[in-house]
């Protein structure tokens, strides 16, 4: 483990964040394979920080299949004013287990790394689900907090290693 892990904390999910999320995804069957995920649902209403307003967007630009996930009464976006740094709260699910899977993760990571360096020195909680398309059911799930650069290369580390453990044994490796 090298500093960078020893600076992020990994945990659960926290139930409260996870029932809501479930409760939207069962109304909606994930609209891509990179599906963004609410920092909370409030009043039927999937929120958002707003630094990820355009990350979507960036991402499609690139050739990412990425979408934000909508609850019943759709979505907003959280601006928090204020002189201190606010840790900014990424949720993201992969909802596809296939071979393309590693160039989705790849470039996912590298464009939410460009995106925290606009935000130099800051902290973040990253909540990632994986999904089973078949069973519909999450085989990875994982939070993750601390420096923004540090929780994102962590999250993409503990995610590919799980990726390439869930192909050895299909494949019988």
């Amino acid at each position: 483990m090298n500093s960078a892990d020893q600076k992020v904390k990994t945990g659960n999910l926290p139930a409260e964040w996870l029932n809501g999320v479930s409760s939207a995804l069962s109304d909606n069957r994930p609209p891509a394979a990179l599906v963004f995920l609410p920092e909370h649902i409030e009043e039927q209403r999937a929120i958002y920080p707003s630094e990820l307003t355009y990350v979507v967007k960036n991402m499609r630009s690139e050739g990412v299949d990425a979408a934000f996930l909508d609850a019943p009464k759709g979505r907003a976006f959280r601006s928090k004013f204020s002189a201190d740094a606010t840790p900014v709260v990424i949720g993201i699910l992969l909802s596809v287990l296939s071979n393309g899977i590693y160039d989705l993760l790849k470039v996912s990571f590298a464009l939410l790394r460009a995106e925290a360096k606009k935000r130099p020195g800051s902290t973040a909680t990253l909540r990632t689900l994986i999904y089973e398309s078949s069973e519909g059911a999450p085989v990875f799930s994982q939070e993750f907090t601390g420096p923004e650069q540090d929780a994102l290369a962590l999250a993409e580390k503990q995610i590919e290693a799980f990726l390439r453990e869930q192909h050895d044994i299909r494949s019988g490796n």
